[in-house]
């Protein structure tokens, strides 16, 4: 998961915007207590959103409380505390970040690979943490995870390539629908969510990516601009499909936002005037 699954502000309500300032702040401190106050530079909406599925899917509610900010320790902020879904996104944010900080190791230019090389050691430590609480997760992660360097390597169609990605999304929400009793349809939501994850990051990342000499999946697969967005558009269809056939109690309006409009607007407007979030 890669930084694109976040509502789009503007269109939130002020309790919306509030409620998702609280989960986004209490998965912040969750981090902290789980992996250290280092971890907390690591805090991504992405895994806000993933707390918020575990969370709203489970029937779980959080506890509010008013607390002080390491980064504003003069301004209190509303902030979800004992969030289950929390505490599942920090585990699940390590070990991604793993397999995503080695991925740079390989791939990155000499400055930016000697930064990760030195970074290594801390997210070796903390991913075994991870991997003891998530060891499930971690297996499916890290298999998939080599599939996707194989695959890459291999010069495999659009399809092989999103099917890692898809496969990890479907593991963790599994993961998140474990007390639900609707684990099929939250499976057959996270495997199309990580189609839209990886066909959104690939359209994003495609003029850098071409410019640096990097691979792309759409750039090595002959799929021209247009075509990409109909891609990621028809991922999205069967995304929201099986979105509604879930049940995200309180969560719902944010989630909402995110799958029909935030998600929407990034393919749109993809590779034109950047679109704020809010």
């Amino acid at each position: 998961m890669l930084g694109n699954i976040a509502p789009f502000t503007p269109a939130l309500s002020r309790r919306e915007k509030d409620r998702y300032s609280a989960f986004y702040c209490g998965l912040c401190k969750t981090l902290g207590k789980r992996y250290g106050v280092f971890s907390r530079f690591l805090l991504s909406y992405d895994m806000a959103f993933t707390a918020m599925v575990y969370d709203g899917i489970n029937g779980f509610q959080a506890r509010w409380n008013n607390e002080g900010c390491f980064a504003n320790p003069f301004k209190k902020k509303t902030v979800a505390k004992n969030s289950p879904g929390a505490a599942f996104a920090a585990d699940v944010m390590f070990l991604l970040a793993y397999h995503k900080l080695a991925d740079n190791i390989n791939d990155e230019k000499l400055l930016k690979k000697a930064a990760c090389i030195c970074l290594y050691p801390y997210f070796r430590m903390k991913y075994s943490r991870a991997k003891k609480r998530q060891p499930t997760l971690a297996r499916c992660i890290e298999s998939e995870c080599k599939k996707q360097l194989r695959l890459e390597k291999s010069g495999a169609d659009i399809d092989s390539l999103r099917r890692p990605t898809s496969n990890m999304t479907r593991r963790i929400m599994l993961e998140c629908a474990a007390e639900s009793g609707n684990k099929a349809a939250a499976g057959q939501f996270g495997f199309f969510l990580g189609r839209v994850i990886y066909l959104l990051d690939a359209l994003l990342d495609r003029p850098q990516d071409e410019a640096e000499g990097r691979f792309n999946p759409f750039t090595a697969s002959g799929i021209n601009a247009r075509q990409a967005k109909e891609e990621c558009f028809m991922a999205l269809g069967e995304l929201a499909f099986w979105y509604r056939q879930l049940d995200f109690g309180p969560n719902k309006e944010i989630l909402d936002n995110t799958i029909y409009m935030s998600l929407a607007r990034k393919i749109k407007f993809a590779g034109e005037k950047e679109v704020e979030n809010g």
